[in-house]
């Protein structure tokens, strides 16, 4: 493949660097064998990327690709034992929230995509983990997965101090954009918490490395695609 890394020309060569370095490490836990090489000239942002020993190509190409991007952020609700405010269309929760506040979707357990509202600065995110794995869920059929993750000790400060101050409240795992979990805070949680959202085993796994391996740190596209043989 050749992708093209999508960032603002001041941040592009770094950019470029770290995305590299994220791919190489998610390679690593796929097991893979991976090759980069810049593609296209200095200051064109494209990585040429060759993938070998990859049984399920499109597993691989969807995980090294993946945004990775997590965030916990409040959400704008009354709290427990309210129920959560969800609203049927987007532009119905960003008139409720206004410009100051962001709209996420979230698909209840029934499988129907609602809209929540949430605050726009994360209580912790994606830096601040330390490591993540995938787990069976509470799901008596064992059919379902949910990833359990834990927080370096600055992400573990404040997410105590945060959920110790607003006890109650309705908290949001954001992945990549989507809210796949939203409970509220019953207690002080300090390192660790868990997303619960219906995974199968392989897709929390492809989560939690994921997340283990660090998000991207912008946007990637891919230009150029092709499989070849020997």
């Amino acid at each position: 493949m050749v992708i093209a890394v999508r960032a603002d020309a001041d941040a592009l060569k770094r950019s470029v660097v770290q995305t590299a370095m994220v791919i190489e490490t998610r390679c690593g836990y796929l097991g893979v064998s991976c090759r980069m090489e810049p593609h296209g000239g200095a200051g064109s942002g494209r990585i040429k990327l060759s993938v070998s020993g990859a049984r399920d190509a499109v597993r691989v190409k969807a995980v090294l690709l993946a945004e990775g991007k997590l965030e916990l952020r409040p959400v704008v609700s009354a709290p427990f034992p309210s129920p959560l405010q969800t609203y049927p269309k987007g532009e119905d929760a960003a008139q409720a929230g206004g410009p100051e506040n962001d709209v996420v979707p979230f698909e209840e357990e029934g499988g129907s995509v609602v809209f929540v509202i949430v605050e726009p600065a994360p209580v912790v995110a994606g830096p601040d983990l330390r490591d993540a794995s995938a787990l069976p869920g509470a799901d008596p059929s064992g059919n379902y997965y949910k990833v359990i993750f834990s927080l370096r000790p600055e992400g573990a400060y404040r997410f105590g101090e945060w959920t110790e101050a607003n006890i109650n409240r309705y908290l949001a795992i954001v992945l990549n954009g989507r809210a796949r979990s939203v409970s509220y805070v019953a207690t002080r949680i300090d390192d660790s918490a868990q997303i619960e959202s219906r995974f199968t085993k392989e897709q929390a796994e492809d989560v939690a490395l994921t997340l283990r391996s660090g998000g991207l740190p912008a946007p990637v596209e891919v230009l150029e695609e092709g499989t070849y043989g020997h």
